[in-house]
């Protein structure tokens, strides 16, 4: 059985501020779903994360 469900995102986070919205410092670490931090964030990728999986020979593969 394979699985990939939806871990989180990788983006750009900012703060509310008195002189109003401010861009953070970005990292390349995933921010899960679910975590506080989501509330101001710009993502620009959408990350799985990998359970179970077969690694195969790209020769195996069928041509197209």
């Amino acid at each position: 059985m394979q699985s990939a469900p939806l871990y989180g995102v990788i983006g750009t986070p900012y703060q509310y501020s008195t002189g109003g919205l401010q861009v953070l410092p970005a990292t390349d670490q995933p921010l899960p779903y679910g975590h506080p931090g989501l509330r101001c964030y710009l993502a620009s990728q959408m990350v799985r994360r990998l359970r179970a999986h077969t690694v195969i020979a790209l020769g195996d593969l069928p041509d197209p």
